[in-house]
């Protein structure tokens, strides 16, 4: 059997007994069938047919007709007369309903770009002609699919004709709004370099980008900001496209003269990178140093800011005051300091900074950054400089800090380079990542180096808020004398409103050594944390604090070193959490460099221990060589020196990757490595980057 329906209203069309199904020229006409399996024929009548099991249909006529429409289905036939009223039907209306192709709903202020959209009509014309208001040509048949491939607003109109009727358009277009797609992800990597030192010697910058995907490969582009150029329209950024085969690690070398940049000697500045196809976030490695003089290198690692990040405009938290802080600053007989800014954004930036001593005085003049669209700027010996490229602050200064403020824009990243008068070896000073209340500062040492020369850590210690802080502080350390067990030195610190504690030669201020101490203090390790009691209004004890090491060996030629941040659990792994390995890249063995690692338990909790392997990957992603580690209470720290690492390793070893995984254990992993120069003993520091 089957019934017959208005489809719009989906109630019975009029039916008697007598006269059978009853409806008007140009109604649609829903037929519904009933009891059937298998195939199906329908016969309208009109000489038209379908095979569809429930088909919709329309009967134009300008006078009455009486028709018989039939059923096929089972074997049997089943029909009905069907009368059908003549006349031109109701006025044209120019409406439509629409859905996508899988009948899902669109959502109209938040239309999925490429999805395509079917627009059914619904006035029964004769004529129909659609226009999506995109740039696509008229289309004229209903129904009928669109798909919206850019971004926009769109307003779609349908104009519908029929004869012995008055021709119309949609009075209301609806509005079909398609979001633009998400920006990529950027990378921002400053302070690169190719010019001409001093004595001689020569600037450069070299960049490794790995893509840790272990199935897919990755597509990112480069672009060099100019820093002696403003960039006055974002879009004319010229992009070098790169695709990385799966684990694949690219290493530019002096990567401002050669391709994809090749610039000529003289040029400073930053690179922006862009993921354009990253099935995992990439892994940078970047350094800068002067490689002119024949006495090795002397340079500093580059890490790459993450343009969602920053220091931004507006109000500020505890936490974000304390990540728009620089600390661990000098401008004295030793060191100087060169400030950094670089814009993250597209639009202009004006940014503030100023300068505070160990007690929290201001040190001389604002200094002002005007930064063009992701402008970069450097002014050097900011402190002691003449305004407006300084502070003019003449007097020397053992530690300060740097307050950075957008005053208008969107975000920056500051940086600043820390630099030994002597030996011009650099360290890299950023805000803190993750800023936190607790910290664990590894590889703080006094060690015996080579002609009697001692290699040492300084410690900075900074409160960033206005109210005093109590805070309370660990040093654990193995030593070569006395007993070989596990020691630590526990200590409360009261800390004023913005005051900065800093300490040259930590270990030997905290033990109370004799200056000509030959004890190697080793395997070591700073903790930081507010005091149970330290909780004064406006203060929590979960408000940040901000902590940085340098540890160096300060020979006659002038200290030679790297700056050592403060981990948070943030910065480890562990099977508890999202993020399961510890990446790092840009690694070297060879003739000229050496690379040693360590790996640490990062929280402070007591009884943690994990378990996991490294695994070390060539250029080409394939793996080489597999250690595993533990880590307990007692061994929380662990250094792989470059001949454990890369001894029985045979090749290329000048372009490596490591990845810690398979992590087991209640404490997160954190971790870092060394590159050293082997003829100047100068190292740069690169932190595990913690991933999924």
């Amino acid at each position: 059997d089957f019934v017959i329906k208005d489809d719009a209203t989906g109630i019975l069309v009029s039916y008697s007994s007598a006269f059978g199904f009853g409806a008007n020229s140009g109604q649609v006409l829903r037929f519904v069938p009933s009891g059937v399996s298998g195939a199906v024929s329908w016969d309208f009548g009109d000489g038209t047919n379908s095979t569809e099991l429930s088909p919709a249909k329309t009967y134009t006529s300008a006078t009455d007709k009486v028709l018989s429409v039939k059923l096929v289905a089972n074997g049997q036939t089943k029909a009905y007369t069907l009368e059908i009223t003549g006349g031109l039907g109701p006025q044209l209306t120019g409406g439509y309903t629409y859905r996508y192709v899988d009948n899902t709903t669109v959502n109209t202020p938040l239309v999925t770009a490429g999805k395509a959209i079917r627009f059914t009509a619904n006035d029964a014309a004769d004529t129909f002609a659609w226009d999506f208001n995109d740039g696509s040509p008229i289309e004229t048949r209903s129904p009928v699919e669109h798909t919206f491939s850019g971004s926009g607003t769109f307003l779609v109109k349908l104009s519908v004709t029929k004869a012995g009727l008055a021709p119309a358009t949609t009075p209301s277009p609806i509005s079909f709004n398609i979001p633009p797609p998400p920006e990529p992800d950027q990378w921002l990597v400053p302070g690169m370099a190719y010019s001409d030192g001093l004595g001689g010697a020569s600037w450069q910058s070299d960049l490794s980008v790995y893509n840790p995907h272990s199935t897919q490969p990755m597509t990112i582009s480069l672009a060099f900001l100019d820093g002696q150029v403003a960039l006055a329209n974002p879009n004319s950024l010229v992009w070098s496209q790169y695709v990385l085969a799966k684990g694949q690690t690219i290493t530019f070398v002096n990567v401002l003269k050669n391709p994809p940049f090749s610039l000529p000697k003289g040029k400073y500045g930053a690179i922006l990178i862009r993921g354009d196809v990253i099935p995992a976030q990439p892994v940078f490695s970047s350094r800068t140093y002067n490689s002119g003089t024949g006495n090795g290198t002397f340079g500093l690692s580059m890490p790459a800011s993450a343009v969602s990040g920053g220091v931004h405009v507006g109000p500020q938290a505890p936490a974000a005051v304390a990540g728009s802080r620089l600390i661990g600053l000098r401008e004295d007989a030793g060191s100087y300091t060169n400030f950094g800014m670089a814009n993250l954004k597209a639009d202009f930036a004006n940014v503030e900074v100023k300068f505070f001593d160990a007690a929290g005085n201001a040190l001389g003049q604002p200094v002002i950054f005007q930064l063009s669209p992701y402008g970069v700027a450097q002014y050097n010996h900011v402190l002691s400089a003449d305004p407006p490229l300084g502070a003019g602050y003449t007097v020397p200064v053992s530690t300060f800090v740097a307050a950075v403020r957008v005053i208008s824009g969107t975000a920056v990243s500051p940086y600043a380079t820390v630099i030994d008068k002597i030996s011009s070896d650099p360290i890299f000073i950023t805000p803190p990542t993750h800023p936190s209340s607790s910290y664990r500062l590894p590889g703080i040492i006094r060690a015996q180096g080579k002609n009697n020369t001692i290699w040492r850590s300084d410690l900075v210690l900074y409160n960033p808020s206005a109210t005093a802080r109590k805070v309370y502080l660990t040093y654990s350390y193995l030593s070569d004398s006395g007993p070989q067990a596990r020691s630590s030195v526990s200590k409360f610190l009261d800390m004023k409103p913005n005051q900065i504690l800093a300490g040259d030669d930590f270990v030997k201020i905290w033990l109370n050594l004799p200056e000509n101490d030959k004890t190697n203090f080793s395997n070591s390790w700073v903790d930081v944390s507010p005091a149970a009691d330290d909780s004064a209004p406006p203060v929590t004890n979960t408000d940040p604090l901000l902590i940085m090491g340098h540890t160096y060996n300060n020979q006659p030629t002038g200290n030679v070193g790297l700056q050592v941040p403060g981990f948070t659990v943030d910065d480890g792994v562990s099977p508890l959490t999202a993020k399961k390995r510890l990446l790092m890249t840009g690694l070297t063995s060879s003739s000229a460099y050496r690379t040693n690692i360590a790996f640490f338990l990062v929280s402070q909790s007591a009884g943690g221990s994990a378990q996991a392997n490294i695994k070390l990957l060539d250029s080409s992603g394939v793996l080489v060589k597999t250690v595993g580690i533990a880590l307990d209470a007692y061994n929380a720290f662990i250094q792989k020196n470059d001949n454990e690492l890369f001894g029985d390793i045979g090749g290329d070893k000048s372009n490596m990757s490591i990845v810690l995984e398979n992590v087991t254990g209640s404490s997160p992993i954190a971790g870092y490595a060394t590159v050293i120069d082997q003829l100047s003993g100068d190292a740069i520091l690169i932190s595990a980057q913690p991933a999924p």
